[in-house]
Parts: structure tokens; sequence; C-alpha cells
């Protein structure tokens, strides 16, 4: 007898046939979402399929449409169609709703989003019939809508709207000297957004234009401002300047320490990694600095992969020692020692590090902000499975 192993985001069962399994010994479905009806369920309880899912929805109705969209989605008023018959609509990215589309919401059974929705304040009430797995954000219906970080030219003001509602999701970045200032309040411009940075010259003047709830970030006088976290290289400075004012973290690279000198004022709004070494260079120039903490780290990094294999010929290429950060999937080789995991291994801000139950305990003592530590039960599953596999997105039966 036959295994059947069925991996995918969605999974249509609402049209299959009674003997659809006939021949197999075990059947499993691995769905994000399984649609059933009354009679696809019946039959694949019958069947003893099992079935692991984050969302097994009746559907009931075969007239029922099943609308899919990844990315982007925008619902407007007599753009996107009323749908002709009742619907359910999939989005796996990020929904925009615009004002004025009541009628053709109300035409979807359900609606249900892998990520982001955007809406006005008058849809608000729609948000009872969706399921969303990530952000909501509400916007004022009257506003109109900028980047979600919306960067305040000198030009700005001369484009703007009178007595016009702006709104950026998540914030205004307003450095500009020459921004015109005194002409929007002119023209009674207000901004909606969560937060506002501002540079030292320009607060009193911009904060009259904002709610009285926004978050202020003051960028002092001189310095330049980093939207993001930031490594200390030379065309870190070339681009920024001497005088810093970063948003994120800070990361002393390998040969960092011999810039530092070059570095007059340093506003650090989270931490400074850095090496032991670095730090005592560091705390020697005596900087004009500000920032969270000092966060001890390795020397040399390997960041932003989606694998790595740490095997012994790896950290023998680098006796100091290794952080790896902001990596989906490292593996580590079952011969490291924990005393070389120790010594010489950091994770950080990894999705999953696979060790075996000997290096799990070190693993997690140098590790911050891991996901997941351990075996790879996925590869061992998949390789203990004997029968037919199908891998898909979409599967209909």
């Amino acid at each position: 007898m036959k295994k059947l192993l069925l991996n995918c985001d969605t999974c249509d069962t609402r049209k299959m046939r009674e003997d659809a399994f006939e021949g197999y010994e075990s059947v499993t479905i691995n769905a994000d979402i399984i649609f059933v009806n009354d009679r696809s369920r019946k039959i694949l309880e019958q069947s003893a399929v099992c079935m692991n899912a984050d969302m097994v929805l009746n559907v009931g109705e075969e007239e029922v449409v099943i609308q899919e969209q990844n990315g982007v989605m925008e619902i407007k008023p007599g753009k996107r169609l009323r749908p002709e018959k009742k619907a359910i609509l999939f989005v796996n990215g990020k929904l925009i709703i615009e004002p004025g589309t009541e009628e053709i919401l109300e035409n979807y059974q359900g609606i249900y989003v892998n990520g982001q929705v955007c809406l006005p304040e008058s849809v608000r009430p729609f948000l009872a019939e969706m399921k969303v797995n990530g952000v909501t954000e509400c916007y004022p219906d009257d506003s109109i809508r900028l980047k979600r970080t919306a960067v305040i030219d000198e030009y700005f003001a001369c484009r703007v709207q009178e007595r016009a509602v702006y709104y950026a999701a998540k914030q205004v970045v307003l450095l500009e000297e020459k921004a015109d200032l005194a002409l929007l309040r002119e023209k009674q411009v207000h901004f909606v957004t969560k937060k506002l940075v501002v540079s030292e010259a320009l607060v009193r003047e911009a904060l009259p234009l904002f709610d009285m709830d926004v978050e202020v970030t003051v960028v002092p006088e001189g310095c330049k401002y980093v939207p993001e976290d930031a490594v200390l290289e030379e065309d870190l400075l070339k681009k920024y300047g001497t005088r810093m004012f970063i948003e994120g973290d800070l990361s002393l690279g390998k040969g960092s320490e011999e810039l530092l000198g070059q570095v007059e004022c340093l506003r650090v709004k989270g931490d400074i990694k850095m090496t032991e070494k670095q730090k005592q260079v560091f705390l020697q120039q005596k900087i004009d600095a500000a920032y969270g903490k000092i966060v001890l780290r390795k020397e040399n990094v390997i960041s932003r992969r989606l694998s790595v294999t740490v095997g012994e010929s790896l950290l023998a290429a680098y006796p100091e020692g290794i952080c790896i950060s902001d990596c989906v999937k490292v593996e580590l080789a079952p011969e490291l020692t924990p005393e070389q995991i120790k010594e010489l291994l950091e994770f950080e801000n990894c999705t999953k590090v696979v060790c075996s139950k000997e290096q799990k305990d070190m693993v997690e003592m140098v590790s911050e902000n891991v996901v997941r530590i351990g075996d790879d039960e996925e590869k061992k599953e998949a390789e203990a499975f004997d029968g037919t596999v199908i891998n898909v997105d979409e599967y209909v039966l």
C-alpha cells in the first residue's frame, strides 16, 4: 500500500471524488488553509485523512468564489468590480482599502490577510469580518496618504493642498532646513503619523503641525540622520560624515577601530556592538556619544545569509571566533564540541540553528533572539517518509 504526503499553501477539496485516495495506506495533508464543504468533509473523514492546517474552512456553497492575491491588492470604488457571487478573499502581502468601498466589502463572505491591512476609519467595522495575521493600520478618511516614511523636502509646502490632512503610516522625516513650515501653517496643513524625526533647528516650528501624541525624535544640530542599523566603515563616513544620529544599532566590523578617531559626535538609538579590543579603543577616544549599551561580540561577522554551515574548516579560518547574525538557517557540523561553540560562536537574530542534542544547551547559551534551536525536524521527517511527496503552492482535489 502507498503513502501520500501533500504539502501546500491551500488545498481545495470541494470537488474531490469519493475514490480520490483509493489505494493509499495513509494520506497526510499539510496546508495553511484547507477548503471543505459538507460532502468533501465526509469523504475525508471516511478516508481517515490526517489534516494539519492553520485553518479548515467550510465554504458550504459551490457558488462561493475563492480569490487569492500575492503581493499588493487594492480595493477602490469604481476600480475593482463588485464580485458577481459571494467570494472569499485571501491576500498574502498587503491589502489597501479605500473609502467608499462598503458595498464591495459586503459581498465578501470572508477576508483573510497574511501581512498588512491599510483601511480608512469608516470601514473599520468590517474588521470584525476579517482575519489578519500581521499589522492593521487605520487612516483618517479625509487624509492624503504619503509613503510609510514621508521625507519632507524644501518643495513640499509648494505642492500641498490647503487645509489637507497628510497621513504617513510609520513616520515623517523633517530635516530639510529650507522646508517652508510657515507656508504649511498658512495653508493649515496637518500631519497624522506615529513618529516625527525632526532637526533640532526645526522642532519648535514643526510641532504645531502634528498631533499631541506623536513620538518625537530630535536630531541634534550638525548630525546627519541614519535611518537604520549601520556598520562603522569608510562608506558610512563618506555618506553621512563624522556626526551621526543612528536610528538603530551601530556595529563595529573588522578594522572599524581605525575609524573611531574620525567620529566627532555619535547618537545611537539602539546599541553599539563591538569586540573587547574595540571597546578599549572606543572608550579611549572619549567620543561625544550617547547610546543604549555596549554589546560585546566576536570579531568576525557572517550576516544576512539564507543558510550557513559551520564546521571545523570555517572555525579554522576565523580563529578569533564568529558572530552569525540575521541568517535564516544555520547548521552546525556534528563534530563541533560544546567547548568550541562556547569559545568561538555567537548567534543573533537567526530563524533556526540546527544542532545535535549534545550541542543544544551551549547553542542556547550563546544565542540571542533565535527562533528555533535543535534538530532539523522537517528534514528528518522527509528522509524517513516512505511514499509519495507532493510540494505545491495550490492543490485542487
